[in-house]
């Protein structure tokens, strides 16, 4: 399995272009909760013992770090995950927590995740008019060499593309751990200790 994301970044290009042999210019959101999405499905059926298994979980594990360090404040992912300047999108906020839950759920990821996914959550539940109306959705975006195509593509409301997503997250988020915070001072005593 070769990974054809950014290697620092930890997450997607929206695509690579076999011809040119080029990245794509976006770290499109959708497309990144796509493949995160994905992933989850995929390891949750995959049998144990497939040869292909650990390389997938370690690529499902290392995105997972790299789409948390591009949540923003309002606990919502941006458009282009890393230009905070772009907006907000509900999307692929909800398939990076539907696969966030489903991993700690079953322990492909550190508990401590969980956190990431109830933030996205809560973003989510602020983009759902009291009305039950999904807004937010980015509208389909094909693949273009400019950043700026990314940043004005509009938004839309109650497009499946974007309710199915949501739908996902919010059944996942449900029998979900909760987190609990540790306090730091209650770990002091197990600082320098072998394992």
């Amino acid at each position: 399995m070769r990974i054809q994301g950014n290697k620092e970044k930890i997450i997607y290009y929206h695509c690579y272009h076999t011809d040119n042999k080029e990245h794509g210019v976006a770290y499109w959101s959708r497309a990144n909760g796509w493949m995160f999405m994905a992933q989850a499905d995929l390891l949750t059926y995959l049998p144990k013992n497939h040869p292909m298994r650990a390389k997938v979980m370690k690529n499902f594990q290392m995105q997972a770090s790299g789409i948390a360090r591009y949540q923003g404040k309002n606990g919502l992912w941006h458009q282009v995950l890393d230009k905070v300047d772009s907006y907000e999108e509900i999307t692929g906020t909800a398939m990076f927590v539907f696969g966030i839950a489903r991993g700690v759920k079953n322990g492909w990821l550190h508990p401590d995740f969980i956190y990431v996914a109830e933030q996205g959550l809560k973003g989510i539940m602020s983009k759902i008019s009291p009305e039950g109306d999904v807004t937010s959705i980015c509208i389909g975006t094909g693949i273009m060499p400019s950043v700026q195509y990314y940043y004005n593509r509009p938004t839309q409301e109650n497009d499946p593309m974007g309710e199915g997503p949501v739908l996902r997250a919010l059944v996942e988020m449900i029998n979900a751990p909760r987190y609990t915070e540790i306090r730091a001072e209650d770990k002091y005593d197990e600082i320098g200790k072998k394992k």
